[in-house]
């Protein structure tokens, strides 16, 4: 127990803007635990290590936390924070109450941007939460994760679960800025440069970088945004386009092939075919039919 702790209880301070975290996609989730107090547990004085952080929710109940020579108490619902700005942190209990607490432990460059975020924002480092109903599923689903002594690997899973904990944080403290958070890399708005402009040259590694992620996890937010891969999606577009294109007597087939940016006739009569299931003189015949 630190005697000289500052005490600070009640609701945090007025916040600022959480900043956008959206530049790094590096984020590694280390542990994620759920427990109720009291319990076997004991609480006592943990250094903030270095590149280390943590996201935690006081489902119900109350606890003091101390973060350096500030005691907090924290009220459930509410979320807080723990990272490397504070040297040690502490949990006390508080008599004849208990509490049940949830957290998840992360390293990498985006975590830090997370944990910077927030501390910016709102530097007595916790606020209430007016609705659990879309962030206790996340802490819930971590828990049950990473349950197990042999913990799995992180994944761009655990990326998608923590930006969707962000942006639920987002909605409810700053609602101005939601529109920025539903399409927080820009994927929404390449789907259309895409549908307006399926034929041009994409080149999905430079796309990534401008997005401020990896490769990787490019490819799998656009697949789980849009149900198709990156490739997969500007095929679909050209041949829409295509067929729209053959509809209107505008072009030749072959003419076409090449608007298309297929190396030849062949290549793209086959992925034609494959879209519609009929060659491209079917599909004129049928179009000028109808």
């Amino acid at each position: 127990m630190i005697n000289s702790a500052k005490m600070m209880i009640g609701s945090p301070s007025e916040p600022g803007n959480i900043k956008n975290v959206k530049y790094f996609s590096d984020l590694q989730i280390s542990a994620a635990f759920h427990r109720i107090f009291p319990c076997q547990l004991t609480h006592r004085k943990c250094e903030c290590l270095k590149n280390r952080f943590s996201l935690e929710m006081i489902l119900n109940g109350e606890v003091d936390l101390l973060l350096d020579d500030t005691r907090i108490r924290l009220t459930g619902p509410c979320l807080f924070w723990i990272g490397d700005r504070h040297k040690f942190f502490q949990y006390e209990l508080i008599p004849d109450t208990g509490y049940e607490h949830f957290w998840i432990d992360f390293t990498g460059e985006r975590g830090r941007r997370i944990y910077n975020s927030l501390s910016e924002a709102y530097p007595d480092s916790h606020l209430p939460l007016k609705n659990i109903k879309n962030i206790l599923p996340v802490f819930e689903g971590f828990a049950r994760k990473f349950k197990n002594p042999r913990r799995p690997d992180s994944s761009a899973e655990d990326v998608f679960l923590i930006e969707q904990l962000m942006r639920e944080i987002i909605r409810q403290t700053q609602p101005e800025n939601q529109p920025d958070w539903n399409d927080p890399h820009g994927l929404r708005a390449l789907a259309e440069q895409i549908r307006n402009a399926p034929f041009e040259k994409y080149d999905p590694a430079r796309l990534a970088k401008d997005a401020g992620l990896s490769y990787v996890h490019f490819r799998a937010s656009f697949k789980q945004l849009h149900g198709d891969s990156f490739w997969q999606y500007v095929l679909k577009q050209r041949m829409l386009t295509a067929g729209e294109l053959l509809k209107g007597g505008q072009f030749r087939v072959g003419e076409l092939s090449d608007y298309c940016g297929f190396p030849d006739q062949g290549s793209f009569t086959r992925a034609f075919k494959r879209f519609y299931h009929m060659s491209p003189l079917q599909w004129m015949k049928k179009t000028e039919e109808n």
